[in-house]
C-alpha cells in the first residue's frame, strides 16, 4: 500500500510573505515527512506533494475513490486544534473514499488493544460501514463492538426513558443488528463480534465506549441533500474521540480495505 504526503501552504500572502519562502519551508515539511516514513517503513513506496491554496479542496484533489485519507487532529494549543479540526471536518465530510482521523492525544507507539468499535445509526442501511467494519477488525485480529445509540429529542425522550417502551427498543435495535450482519459474521467467523443498543446521547456513547479502542468506525450520508455533511454526532466524535476514527462514505464498501489502495496523509502549513 504506497503513501501519498500532502502539504498545503497558504496561498496569496505576498508581499507579506513571499511565495518562494512559503515553498522552500513546505519542501523542508514534505523532506522532513518522507524521510521519516522511510524510518519507520524502509520499503514503503512514499511520493509527496506540496500545493498552494486552500487546505481542504488542495486535499480532496489529491485524493481517488479509492484512496484512504490520513489526518490529524493533532496541535500544540488550542487555537491550533481548532485550525486542523475546521480542516478535518472540511476533509471527512467532502471526501468520496474513507478518512482516518487520529486524535490530539493519541499515541502512535501504543500496543493495539485488539478492538475495533463501530456506531450504527440505521443497521439496516449500514452495507458499507459494516464492510469495512469487520474487514478492519479482520486485518488487524481484533474483536467488533457494534453499537447503536439513541435518544429522542428533549421533552419526549423523558417519557420513555425508565419505561418498557425504552427496552422494548433496545431489544428491536440489538435484533435488527444481529440480523444486519448475519452474512458478515458467516464470512468472517475469525471476527467475534458484539451488539449493543444503548439509550443515551449518541456521540457521548460512541466515544466512551470506544475507550481504548484500536478503531471507531462511523458513516456519514453520501446521497441526496447531504452529499458534504458530517451529522452532529460524527461532528461531536471527530472532536471528542480519544482513539483512531474512521469515517466510511455510505457508498463505499471496501474501497481502501485492499492492499491496492493508496494511503494519502494531508498536512498543511
Amino acid at each position: 500500500m504506497p503513501l501519498h504526503l500532502v502539504h498545503v501552504v497558504p496561498q496569496d500572502l505576498y508581499p507579506v510573505v513571499e511565495d518562494r519562502s512559503l515553498e522552500i519551508r513546505g519542501n523542508e515539511v514534505l523532506h522532513a515527512a518522507v524521510a521519516l516514513a522511510h524510518e519507520e517503513e524502509p520499503d514503503l513506496t512514499v511520493t509527496a506533494t506540496l500545493v498552494a491554496g486552500s487546505r481542504v479542496p488542495s486535499i480532496l484533489n489529491e485524493i481517488g475513490p479509492r484512496d484512504v485519507v490520513v489526518l490529524s487532529s493533532r496541535g500544540p494549543n488550542e487555537l491550533s486544534r481548532i485550525w486542523t479540526g475546521s480542516t478535518t471536518i472540511g476533509v471527512a465530510a467532502r471526501a468520496g473514499c474513507p478518512v482516518l482521523v487520529l486524535p490530539s492525544r493519541y499515541d502512535a507507539d501504543r500496543p493495539p488493544t485488539g478492538r475495533v468499535t463501530a456506531g450504527l445509526q440505521r443497521p439496516d442501511a449500514s452495507e458499507a460501514l459494516l464492510e469495512v467494519a469487520f474487514a478492519e477488525a479482520s486485518r488487524v485480529g481484533a474483536s467488533l463492538l457494534l453499537l447503536h445509540a439513541w435518544r429522542l429529542p428533549s421533552g419526549y425522550d423523558d417519557i420513555i426513558t425508565g419505561r418498557t417502551e425504552g427496552d422494548a427498543w433496545a431489544a428491536h435495535m440489538t435484533a435488527k443488528l444481529r440480523d444486519a450482519v448475519a452474512g458478515l459474521r458467516e464470512r468472517h467467523p475469525e471476527v467475534p463480534v458484539e451488539t449493543r443498543a444503548v439509550h443515551g446521547q449518541p456521540a457521548r456513547v460512541l466515544v466512551d465506549a470506544a475507550v481504548g479502542s484500536d478503531r471507531l468506525v462511523i458513516g456519514k450520508p453520501a446521497h441526496g441533500g447531504f452529499v458534504h455533511h458530517l451529522g452532529g454526532t460524527a461532528r461531536g466524535v471527530l472532536r471528542e474521540a480519544t482513539c483512531p476514527v474512521l469515517v466510511v462514505p455510505a457508498h463505499v464498501a471496501e474501497a481502501g480495505t485492499g492492499t491496492d489502495a493508496d494511503v494519502s496523509a494531508g498536512a498543511s502549513a
